[in-house]
């Protein structure tokens, strides 16, 4: 994280960053296609950062050291419509007045369980096996609270958020592109490619896969059919998700669907 020096360093360099800006949030959980989102959003012109930035949003203030913290890791990035985060852990609090700004845009998306657990566990293989994400019940925790957590914002933002289903990114592109384009009012389309950025696939930024650097959405799908689930938990994470979705859904201003 910037330090006090560095965060007084970037405001002079940039004065601008005490200028308000509109902030796009993206609130999710892991496994959700949120880098591929992140890096089709990044890439418009409009829209500035593609990664997860790990940080909380406890009032305006955290508006500003969003600011901070990202033109000083890119130091000679003109300043855009947008400045994109995305939260995918509840350890980074949320205010629901901070997301009740004029300039603050949050969009809501989750994902089904069936693919989402699996891929948890498969990330953890690559990045550490001894996480408590590596486990299928440290797995299915993390999801089941980020779903509680995801639909009590949900509830405090009623009508006041966009929301997409994860899977829509590739199952139906062209229409959710077009649906963010036109609720974020972008100057052009958003395109289905993207550049390969510096924090692609590296550290704690997001997606370490292959496809992700490939700089176009793949198709490909992981097939989870042989997957251990213990017994009735299938069943039952399937029926929660549902519940969440139908719910989230009704609560959004607008929403696009798999």
């Amino acid at each position: 994280m910037t330090s006090l020096k560095n965060s007084l360093e970037v405001v002079l360099k940039r004065p601008d960053v005490l200028i308000p800006q509109r902030h796009l949030l993206l609130i999710s959980h892991m496994r959700a296609n949120t880098s591929l989102i992140g890096h089709l959003l990044g890439d418009h012109e409009d829209i500035n950062g593609y990664y997860e930035m790990h940080i909380g949003y406890f009032s305006w203030k955290s508006l500003i050291r969003q600011k901070i913290e990202f033109y000083n890791s890119h130091p000679n990035q003109a300043s855009s419509q947008y400045l994109f985060d995305k939260i995918l852990h509840s350890e980074h609090y949320i205010s629901p007045e901070v997301l009740a700004r004029d300039n603050v845009i949050p969009l809501f998306s989750i994902r089904n369980p069936v693919d989402t657990i699996p891929s948890i566990i498969n990330l953890y293989r690559k990045v550490n096996q001894n996480h408590e994400f590596f486990t299928v019940s440290g797995a299915i925790l993390y999801y089941e609270k980020r779903l509680d957590t995801l639909l009590e914002l949900a509830r405090e933002m009623a009508h006041e958020y966009f929301y997409i289903d994860a899977e829509a990114i590739k199952t139906r592109t062209k229409e959710t592109l077009d649906y963010i384009t036109r609720e974020l009012n972008l100057s052009s389309p958003l395109q289905p490619t993207y550049k390969s950025n510096v924090k692609t696939g590296q550290g704690d930024s997001g997606d370490h896969s292959d496809n992700l650097k490939k700089g176009f959405i793949s198709k490909e799908s992981s097939n989870y059919s042989d997957f251990n689930w213990p017994d009735g938990e299938k069943e039952r994470l399937l029926k929660k998700y549902d519940e969440v979705r139908a719910k989230m859904i009704e609560l959004s201003k607008s929403a696009c669907l798999k």
